[in-house]
């Protein structure tokens, strides 16, 4: 993780505030998800060449598109993740994010400053995703799409099957 992410009070004080935020939800939805399968993912390596930003405020457009893109050259390395990023060079106010990431670091097709951001998610497998879109018929991402997610996705066992496969392995057996 860059210098700036990787700072132990930032990240205990997140994962504190996903836990305050998935006690608030009565039934398993996605903060309660992103509290249980949520990871942080690094920033340390540069953007890569193909990598062409998309339009402010809309991530998971931006991500959904990428993670297209990336798929018809080939490319099945990179990963759809969504959860929640913070800026913590100008303003550290946790927000609801989607970006890509290549193993757990992030590619990030919206932000132009990523190395000032930690970034706390869930990598999905891809075809999870591509179902994901096919069922919704939008790109208003996962997590974000309360009702769909809980609907389509909400039990653990239902969501577990789209976690990325490395992410799946590194879960404590039950």
């Amino acid at each position: 993780m860059s210098a700036i992410s990787n700072n132990p009070d930032f990240m205990a004080l997140m994962k504190s505030h996903i836990a305050w935020l998935a006690s608030c939800e009565d039934v398993f939805g996605p903060v309660s998800a992103l509290h249980r399968y949520g990871r942080f993912h690094t920033t340390d390596a540069p953007p890569p060449e193909w990598l062409v930003l998309g339009p402010p405020q809309q991530c998971h457009a931006n991500s959904s598109r990428q993670l297209l893109s990336r798929i018809m050259t080939g490319d099945h390395t990179i990963h759809y993740a969504e959860g929640f990023a913070v800026n913590l060079a100008n303003n550290p106010v946790l927000f609801e994010h989607a970006w890509l990431v290549n193993g757990d670091t992030v590619i990030d097709p919206t932000l132009a400053n990523p190395r000032d951001h930690l970034y706390f998610g869930i990598a999905f497998d891809t075809p999870f995703v591509m179902e994901a879109l096919r069922r919704t018929g939008r790109y208003d991402g996962i997590l974000t799409d309360r009702v769909s997610m809980r609907r389509l996705y909400g039990t653990p066992e239902l969501f577990e099957q789209g976690l990325r496969t490395p992410q799946r392995d590194d879960m404590p057996a039950a």
